[in-house]
């Protein structure tokens, strides 16, 4: 995938509430397997800032990050097709 990953992609993607794909975010950039694009305020490298919205965030998926939003939406879905972050 050539952009990053929004709160709004696991919404459509995952089929995910707003409220549970930021949650979803938040747990998979606290494990680190995802990355906010551009630079990040000093001490925010795996946390949003003060003030700062997780939904506003563009974020690279490492491959880890991949295998398991792929996992999580077979397990939503009861399917067993390809990844769409594949």
């Amino acid at each position: 995938m050539n952009r990053g990953v929004t709160a709004g992609h696991l919404m459509e993607h995952v089929h995910l509430s707003r409220k549970n794909s930021v949650k979803r975010l938040t747990e998979l950039w606290r494990d680190q397997l995802i990355r906010p694009e551009g630079n990040r305020p000093h001490g925010f490298r795996f946390t949003p800032a003060a003030g700062e919205r997780i939904e506003s965030l563009r974020f690279r998926i490492t491959a880890r990050g991949r295998d398991r939003l792929n996992f999580l939406r077979r397990r939503e879905d009861g399917q067993e097709d390809p990844g769409i972050f594949d």
